[in-house]
This record gives structure tokens, C-alpha cells and sequence, in this order.
């Protein structure tokens, strides 16, 4: 049996910083997307992915260890799958399996959680993965191929604070997929944009966090990964911890994390949204620093996904993005689309 000690254990080992900019340190390693929790009671771990495809259709997946909200309590394995047509309507099926049915092992992704699948591993640093899963009204077959490398955002072990760890790590920042989806009865053949990131944490969301965003876009040029979590203040302070990602083709020109960096939100022309939550129609993040200045402006938001957390709730959009990138002497301004959510958890 996998304990909270092996847990402590692995991170011990794992212990190291990170340095910003364009060259992670140290690299990020394919087993650290094995199986870093083990399962165990008082952790959280999932693998996710979501696709932009070209038909317009996007999707979501996740493998859980537990569900997000039950930390407590033995192992009790989850997959999610979310599948918006091109059309916009949606269709979202969450699946609880039991304790027997989860394995992971601990040097490369390879997850299984009854007959769901995800493996893969890093390239020369650039990740390639599958995933298949199966539920009652929708399927997935995809194969993922990384074209930015995998990017570590902050310390090696995740420690926010000491003995709290709360880990993100992005194995796909921005790649290409191809593969099937199923719904409506029918196999559709499919092929556009995917992300992949891991995440594993020791702490109930719910006691450190109050909000965040996160997101991902792109141009023709362009990728980025943009996040900012902003905390419970007895927690984690009144700064928000950010991150952002800027990446042209598949050289990474930006890579900035921490509490205190200069990244901005700004947020307007308020909606109410499911659950009877207001959320902003239009976002505007500003990076700038000493390599230069980038914006991001994201308008007219499409509803992907959405559904309650615990006494919050969960969004997720599609939106159209107008971006300017001011780095190194170079100036660009150029348009695209991004994928983004809000998780409020009070």
C-alpha cells in the first residue's frame, strides 16, 4: 500500500528549483509523469488533455486518482469526457471505477482506470501520447504529438509552502492530435490542436484557493500557456500566483512563474453564467518585464463546459484572442483562438 509517507518520500527526492526563462531547469523528465501520489489518502493526482479540433468540435479529459473534492478516504478512480460538437452542443460523462481497476506506473505516464487508457513519453523532450476511453454516450481514440517542449513553470516538487504541494506540469503545452471521437452514435474522424499537463497536490483546493484562471491559446505562430490562481489570503497571501508561456514555433521565447510576477488581469462586460454566477466577457492579461511586453486579449466567449464543484462552480470557454507580442525587439500582433477556464470553489 502506497502511503502519505512514500508520498513525502518521492517529493524529498524530487526536491529542486526552476529557472525562468526560455530553458527550463532542471529538464523535465518522463517519470514525471508516472504516478506521483500513489494514490494516497490525503492526495489528489490527475492527467489531463483537451483538444481544438479542426471540424470545431472541442473536448476534455481527465484521469483522476479520487474525485477532486474527496480527499479524504481511499483510492476511488475517476475518468471524465467532455465532447462539444460543432454545433456547440455538449455532452459530459463522469465515471467512478473501483480501486482495483486504477494502476499508473511511476516512470512514464501509463494510466489505466478500468478499460481507459493513457501512456506516452517525452522525445528529445517533446511529448507523444495516447489515450483511449469509452463511456455510456462518447468515446475517444487520439493520439498526441508535442510541437512546444514540455515546460516546467515552477519548483521541481510542487511545494508552494512548506508541506503544501500543489503541482502543475505541462508534458504538451501546444501539439497537434488526429484520432476518433464518438458521439451520436457515430465514429468522427478528427484532427487539430491538444494539451497535456499533470497535477498532483497534498491539500484540499478548497482550503488555498479561491479562484483561478487558466488557459491555453494560439496563432498561426504562436503558442501560450497562461495562469493566474489567485488564493485564500490566511493561505497563500493576496498576490495571485501566475504563470505564463510564450512560444513561437517550437522555441520557447517566454517562461514565467511565481507569486509576484508581472502578469495582470484585467476583467469587464460581466454575464451571468449556470449556476447563477457572473463571470467577465472580456479578459485582458499583460506580461511585462524586462525582455518586453505581451498582451493577450480574449473576446466573445463560448460556453464548452460547465457544472458545479462542491459549493462552486466550474467554466470553461472557447474565444476568440488578439495577441501582441513585444519581445526582444520584435513586434507582432496577430489574432487566434483560446481555450480557458474559471474554477470558482466558494
Amino acid at each position: 500500500m502506497f502511503t502519505r509517507g512514500d508520498f513525502m518520500r518521492m517529493l524529498s527526492l524530487a526536491a529542486g528549483t526552476s529557472a525562468m526563462g526560455a530553458s527550463p531547469s532542471p529538464p523535465v523528465q518522463a517519470w514525471e509523469d508516472g504516478s506521483r501520489t500513489g494514490g494516497a489518502p490525503g492526495t489528489l493526482e490527475f492527467w489531463y488533455f483537451d483538444t481544438v479540433m479542426d471540424d470545431g468540435s472541442t473536448a476534455g479529459f481527465n484521469f483522476f486518482t479520487r474525485p477532486p473534492t474527496e480527499l479524504a478516504g481511499e483510492l476511488k478512480p475517476r475518468v471524465s469526457l467532455n465532447i462539444a460538437r460543432p454545433d456547440a452542443r455538449r455532452t459530459r460523462e463522469v465515471i467512478d471505477y473501483h480501486a482495483d481497476e486504477f494502476s499508473a506506473a511511476r516512470d512514464r505516464c501509463d494510466v489505466r482506470i478500468g478499460p481507459n487508457h493513457a501512456s506516452g513519453t517525452l522525445v528529445d523532450g517533446f511529448g507523444r501520447y495516447e489515450i483511449n476511453l469509452t463511456g455510456k454516450e462518447t468515446a475517444a481514440n487520439l493520439v498526441f504529438r508535442g510541437e512546444v517542449p514540455a515546460w516546467r513553470p515552477g519548483p521541481r516538487d510542487g511545494e508552494l509552502k512548506p508541506g503544501i504541494v500543489f503541482a502543475w506540469l505541462p508534458f504538451i503545452p501546444y501539439g497537434s492530435v488526429e484520432g476518433t471521437l464518438t458521439y451520436d452514435g457515430a465514429v468522427h474522424r478528427v484532427r487539430g490542436t491538444g494539451y497535456h499537463d499533470h497535477n498532483w497536490m497534498n491539500v484540499d483546493m478548497t482550503t488555498i484557493v479561491d479562484h483561478w484562471y487558466w488557459g491555453r491559446a494560439y496563432t498561426q505562430k504562436y503558442r501560450l500557456v497562461f495562469v493566474q490562481v489567485f488564493g485564500r489570503k490566511e493561505a497563500l497571501g493576496s498576490a495571485p500566483i501566475s504563470a505564463l508561456l510564450v512560444a513561437r514555433d517550437a522555441s520557447i521565447l517566454l517562461g514565467d512563474f511565481g507569486q509576484g510576477i508581472p502578469l495582470t488581469l484585467r476583467e469587464a462586460d460581466f454575464a451571468t453564467g449556470p449556476g447563477d454566477r457572473t463571470y467577465p466577457k472580456a479578459l485582458d492579461f499583460d506580461w511585462a518585464g524586462a525582455q518586453g511586453r505581451v498582451h493577450l486579449a480574449l473576446r466573445e466567449p463560448k460556453f464548452i463546459e460547465s457544472f458545479p464543484v462542491g459549493a462552486g462552480w466550474y467554466y470553461r470557454w472557447k474565444s476568440e484572442l488578439e495577441l501582441t507580442v513585444d519581445l526582444n525587439g520584435s513586434h507582432v500582433v496577430d489574432r487566434g483562438i483560446a481555450i480557458y477556464e474559471r474554477l470558482l470553489l466558494h
